[in-house]
């Protein structure tokens, strides 16, 4: 990961606001175009490879985890372990449960190829509630302690509704990172990336 940039920079978080996002679009406006924008993200990246000699370094072991070797996988170029990068795990959970609400439901269930419909109604309640829960682990695991004050009222007769979310925070650069994993990808695992037309 050398050709990552791990510095910290400032990055203002969006304000609350009552019109979605790219991102948050309601499929029935938007269609296809909310899952280009999350796909654009990199939540569909193949695996990545990393190489053995550094497995202790990520807490990885051949006793728990799959290792890939020219020997049996021909399309391993090293001894190495497959993995996904944890940000791009946590952006598909996001994903996941969006296409998960209610107003999506139907769309995604009646498109198959998306990554949703596949499965039954069980292993979909279950990947849904997997991804619930580690986003509450994560989110829990970070702890963070920065405060959201509570805006002015417009109207100032009247009472403070809204939390100050436009509020600026150190971030790491995604788009780095990004980069270097559409780049790192191993073409020796499969692809789950959607195929709809105009993509």
């Amino acid at each position: 990961m050398s050709g990552v940039d791990r510095s910290l920079h400032d990055y203002t978080f969006l304000p609350y606001a009552a019109s979605p996002t790219r991102y948050s679009a309601d499929t029935a406006d938007f269609g296809d175009a909310v899952d280009d924008a999350w796909k654009e993200l990199g939540i569909y990246y193949r695996l990545m490879l990393l190489p053995a000699q550094y497995a202790d370094a990520y807490n990885v072991s051949a006793e728990k985890h799959w290792l890939v070797t020219p020997e049996n996988n021909r399309k391993a170029p090293y001894p190495a372990f497959p993995v996904q990068m944890e940000a791009f795990h946590y952006l598909h959970c996001v994903n996941f449960l969006r296409q998960g609400l209610y107003y999506n439901y139907d769309f995604y269930r009646s498109n198959p190829t998306y990554f949703f419909t596949k499965g039954t109604e069980k292993e979909i309640r279950d990947h849904l509630g997997h991804c619930v829960d580690a986003l509450r682990q994560l989110i829990m695991c970070w702890s963070d302690t920065d405060v959201l004050p509570i805006l002015l009222p417009d109207d100032p007769t009247g009472h403070p509704l809204f939390n100050d979310f436009a509020r600026v925070k150190q971030c790491r650069n995604f788009e780095s990172l990004r980069i270097w994993a559409e780049k790192s990808q191993w073409k020796g695992s499969p692809s789950i990336a959607p195929h709809h037309p105009g993509s």
